[in-house]
């Protein structure tokens, strides 16, 4: 009965959780493989997606769902195999570096935007509050996947660098087998396959060419009022009022439609329909016009 007294089971315990303390397993790789799983096969439904079908909205989340998960992924990995990488990103030099090169840059697409809006509409940008907004988040974004592709280049290179100083210093160590088929190859993979993923993205779908059409699109849909109570308009035809006292209002007068009424957020981003083209035709070769006129009220 000694045996199975309080005492001894207590011993037993503690040498039981020092053991596994002193253990030192740090292999992540069957999560790199379930993680890396969920981010490839979330990334390929929303890029492969055809922008008709119902789930527009499902496809954009899986889309940027993809792009977080393997680039969260692929940065923790980088950061547990190059220590020196995480020290420089902790820096105070580096972090203010980049809180000011991204409100810098924030500030320069509200004025890129007002440019944008005054060529289209020949107004001030002013006049388009929800325009300047939206549109700046999406000048931002469209030239954020510029530099966005840069840094996970920068990634790739530096896994590349690790691995061949790796493969020259440890070679004696492992087999050729351990040396091609290991954690450092494969997350490199992954940066591999999300850079080609992003420039194809940002080459094909967004592009800086459609900047101007989906900005138009932005104002239509949200700064262009089809409710207006000025006398002199036709029925449920769009103004967008000018100045503080709203005493004058902008109208088109011969408008193509090229927003459509079942746009959605993932084939407003994407465009895969490539309708900024048909838009930037029109713009040049002055298809879309609107009258600066006086607003007469009832």
């Amino acid at each position: 009965m000694s045996n199975f007294e309080p005492e001894n089971k207590t011993d037993y315990l503690r040498e039981i959780y020092y053991h596994l303390k002193h253990l030192e397993y740090n292999d992540s790789t069957e999560m790199n493989y379930l993680v890396s799983a969920i981010g490839i096969m979330f990334l390929i439904v929303g890029f492969l997606s055809d922008s008709y079908t119902s789930q527009d909205g499902l496809n954009f989340f899986l889309l940027i769902s993809g792009q977080v998960i393997l680039f969260i992924l692929i940065s923790h990995n980088l950061f547990e195999l190059i220590p020196s990488v995480k020290k420089f990103l902790g820096l105070k030099s580096t972090k203010f570096f980049f809180i000011f090169s991204v409100s810098s840059y924030f500030v320069y697409a509200r004025s890129q935007v007002s440019i944008i809006l005054n060529d289209i509409f020949e107004v001030s940008g002013d006049n388009f509050t929800y325009s300047l907004l939206f549109g700046s988040i999406v000048y931002f974004v469209n030239h954020f996947f510029n530099y966005y592709i840069y840094l996970l280049a920068a990634f790739s290179l530096i896994l590349i660098l690790s691995y061949g100083e790796f493969c020259y210093k440890e070679k004696h160590k492992y087999s050729i087998f351990q040396l091609i088929f290991n954690r450092k190859v494969y997350i490199l993979l992954l940066s591999i396959c999300l850079t080609y993923t992003t420039y194809s993205i940002s080459k094909n779908d967004i592009s800086h060419e459609a900047l101007p059409y989906k900005i138009y699109v932005i104002a239509k849909k949200l700064d262009f009022d089809s409710k207006s109570k000025c006398d002199n308009m036709y029925q449920n035809q769009s103004i967008v009022y000018l100045g503080s006292n709203k005493e004058r209002i902008l109208v088109s007068h011969y408008l193509p439609s090229f927003e459509g009424d079942g746009m959605t957020i993932y084939s407003f981003m994407r465009d895969k329909e490539k309708k900024y083209l048909s838009f930037n035709y029109a713009l040049n070769n002055n298809l879309i016009k609107f009258e600066d006129r006086k607003c007469y009220l009832d």
